[in-house]
């Protein structure tokens, strides 16, 4: 079960009975002799938290995860940064239009909306998203609901909508952000003459650093199209080369 809480700024690690609770603050995953958790624990705004349960011949728990003390309407993504970077990193690109899409680029996330004291980090799975970001410091994301992800059900936005693709789209440039947000409300009001994916704007923090303001928004696929249509079926075509 989940094993760390935040209320009131204060930070809790649940201890089932007879194990010891071991966490660490460096992105490295909590072993044998890592430090062990005796309350209170000072951790810094931002800092991911993972922790551990361990027991005398007992297989150890899975690890639990905490970007501490977030805005309350932050989002927090924590992924293994061997999977951002490197090698076998999605987010290292040679050539911003180089389109990198698949399971192979795909890799785990946990996902956290505020400080987590009703909503716990959930799982998902992760990917550099279009085209237009894959050459830039700051890139657009997707973010899926799959059982391979160990996701436990559709991923919920700020307005309390659930989806199984959810898009960051970084709008890299101040007036880019400021630019889309005037013309999806411009949409909004025009009696739905345009269809234009309802975003929220949100801080990211990505493995407990600051990313800027994202809006956070369905992915522009089948789900939301379909979400359009009453949930009957559709038929679409996408990208320049009109693939049904």
């Amino acid at each position: 079960p989940r094993i760390i809480e935040e209320r009131n700024g204060k930070i809790r690690i649940i201890s089932p009975d007879h194990t010891t609770i071991r966490y660490t603050t460096d992105n490295s995953e909590p072993g044998p002799n890592s430090p062990s958790y005796v309350p209170p624990i000072d951790v810094p705004a931002g800092a991911v938290l993972r922790a551990r349960a361990f027991a005398p011949n007992a297989v150890p728990s899975e690890c639990a995860i905490l970007t501490t003390h977030l805005p309350r309407y932050a989002m927090a993504l924590v992924v293994a940064p061997e999977d951002l970077h490197g090698p076998n990193g999605i987010a290292d690109t040679t050539n911003a239009n180089y389109a990198r899409k698949g399971k192979a680029w795909q890799r785990d996330a946990w996902m956290q909306w505020g400080n987590a004291a009703s909503t716990p980090p959930v799982r998902a799975g992760i990917a550099v998203a279009g085209s237009g970001s894959r050459g830039l410091p700051k890139k657009n994301f997707k973010l899926m609901a799959r059982d391979r992800f160990g996701s436990d059900g559709p991923l919920s936005l700020p307005d309390s909508s659930t989806w199984d693709e959810v898009t960051l789209r970084a709008d890299a440039t101040p007036n880019a952000f400021l630019r889309n947000i005037f013309m999806a409300e411009v949409a909004r009001r025009s009696g739905s003459n345009v269809d234009v994916q309802p975003s929220t704007a949100v801080p990211l923090y990505l493995n407990g650093q600051y990313q800027g303001l994202y809006r956070a928004m369905p992915a522009k696929g089948k789900e939301w199209v379909e979400h359009l249509n009453n949930g009957g079926s559709v038929d679409r075509m996408e990208g320049p080369a009109g693939v049904a």
